[in-house]
């Protein structure tokens, strides 16, 4: 009897001790997480991932490793986080791209087959132009363009980015009859303006604000909802009286499906990361962006209002 009782109790304690280490193998992290960046390296996307990997580790207490996967506008980098594990361990960095990837029909996903994690980071276009074009304010620009249909151009930094896609949206939105020149990455817009070979061009503070300060160029207005602080004496548009605001925005996302443990473990390891001096000084005194975290239904909201606004007008591209 007394046998088959201690026979019990350790048939018990081995279970208990089998359920504790099922439990603590079950806890998350416990092994490398992998980042996926959908361009390659140098980038600001790779430039934004690297800056927060080392705050996400400190807190998580396992590696970040930062994988490039460059190719389609972004496409490759997505699909590989897609087709993932929804466990965790595989996030990337969406941004409008994923919208105008969705919308011109060049992904088998869409944007709701990812688990966005967080917003971290709002960035604002611009619209800028020569130093010595003929308009000393937005009001004038639009004035002009308007008497003279067809006779100006503006450049994106490629077709479907994200930029061409602010481009059309401004454009209809105000009624301007205008060519859109597409261009090979952010650089090409600002140099076809300097080189006056366009007439104004999209592009984020940080990649104009060198040319501001040198006098090549010029800025006209903030397409972003708030004035940014590299650029203090520029309106946004809205301030001037048109009902437009549209920002750029880097988040961390997972491919759906990830159990809300995971999410809130992101949610406090990215409060946690955003506070370090680095990534303060990198995103916001360099390159004139806003830290500006939103989870949950805020996160959805934002997430829904972009993509109805770049998904259609990423269609009609396409199409025409």
């Amino acid at each position: 009897m007394i046998k088959k009782s201690m026979c019990s109790l350790l048939i018990i304690m081995l279970g208990i001790v089998l359920i504790g280490g099922a439990i603590a193998s079950a806890k998350y992290p416990e092994k490398p997480i992998t980042m996926i960046v959908m361009y390659g390296p140098g980038g600001n996307s790779d430039i934004f991932a690297r800056t927060l990997a080392p705050g996400l580790e400190e807190y998580l207490g396992v590696d970040i490793v930062v994988k490039n996967v460059d190719g389609g506008g972004g496409a490759l980098g997505f699909n590989e986080a897609y087709t993932a594990k929804p466990d965790g361990y595989t996030v990337t960095i969406p941004n409008n791209a994923l919208f105008t990837l969705e919308g011109m029909g060049y992904v088998g996903f869409g944007y709701e087959d990812f688990d966005m994690l967080a917003r971290i980071v709002l960035e604002d276009y611009t619209l800028t132009v020569n130093a010595d074009a003929p308009w000393d304010d937005f009001d004038d620009f639009v004035k002009d363009v308007k008497a003279n249909p067809g006779t100006y151009t503006i450049a994106s930094s490629g077709v479907g980015s994200s930029s061409d896609i602010v481009a059309k949206v401004l454009l209809d939105q105000l009624g301007l009859d205008m060519d859109i020149i597409p261009y090979d990455g952010g650089t090409g817009p600002l140099t076809a303006v300097m080189g006056k070979h366009v007439d104004a061009c999209v592009n984020s503070p940080g990649e104009v604000i060198s040319a501001v300060e040198g006098g090549d160029v010029k800025t006209l207005a903030i397409l972003g909802e708030e004035r940014n602080h590299l650029l203090p004496d520029v309106p946004t548009l809205e301030q001037i009286g048109y009902d437009f605001a549209v920002n750029q925005w880097r988040g961390i996302g997972t491919p759906a499906g990830v159990s809300e443990e995971v999410k809130e473990i992101w949610a406090e390891a990215i409060e946690h990361a955003v506070n370090s001096p680095e990534f303060i000084d990198i995103i916001e005194e360099q390159w004139g962006s806003t830290i500006s975290t939103a989870y949950g239904e805020e996160l959805d909201d934002f997430v829904e209002r972009m993509a109805n606004i770049f998904i259609p007008y990423a269609r009609e591209a396409v199409q025409n």
